[in-house]
C-alpha cells in the first residue's frame, strides 16, 4: 500500500468517524432532551405525590379529630342512655295503668248501656190488640 492510499483511507475513516460522531451527538441530544422531559415529568409526579401525601395527612388528622369528637359523644350517650330507658319505662308503665283503667271503665259503661237497653225494651213493650178491643 502506498502513502496516498493510506492517506485516502485515513481521510475516509476520519469522514466516517465524523459522521458517526455527529450521529451519536444527535442521538445524545435527543436522549438528553428525552431525559429532561422525563426529569420534568418525574419532578411533576414527585410534587403531586407530595401534595397527595399532605392531603392524606390532613384527612387523617381530620378523621382523628372527628373520632375523638364522636368518642366524646358516645361517652355522653352512655350516661344518657340509662336515663332515657328509665324515663321510657316510667312512661310505658303510666300509659299501661291508664289503659287498664280506661278498659275497665269502658267495660263498666258498656254493661250499663246494655242494662238500660234491656230495661227500655221492657218498659216499651206493647201487647197486640185483642179482637174485642
Amino acid at each position: 500500500m502506498t502513502i496516498k492510499e493510506l492517506k485516502d483511507k485515513v481521510a475516509y475513516n476520519e469522514k466516517k468517524f465524523e459522521l458517526e460522531k455527529k450521529d451519536f451527538e444527535d442521538k445524545l441530544k435527543v436522549a438528553n432532551s428525552k431525559g429532561e422531559k422525563i426529569s420534568k415529568a418525574c419532578k411533576g409526579i414527585i410534587n403531586k405525590f407530595g401534595d397527595l401525601k399532605k392531603q392524606l395527612k390532613d384527612i387523617k388528622d381530620e378523621q382523628i379529630e372527628q373520632l375523638e369528637e364522636l368518642q366524646g359523644f358516645f361517652d355522653d350517650f352512655d350516661d344518657l342512655l340509662p336515663k332515657v330507658f328509665k324515663f321510657n319505662q316510667a312512661m310505658i308503665d303510666d300509659l299501661l295503668n291508664k289503659y287498664k283503667r280506661e278498659l275497665s271503665s269502658r267495660r263498666k259503661y258498656f254493661n250499663m248501656v246494655q242494662d238500660l237497653r234491656g230495661n227500655i225494651r221492657v218498659f216499651c213493650r206493647v201487647r197486640p190488640l185483642l179482637p174485642f178491643e
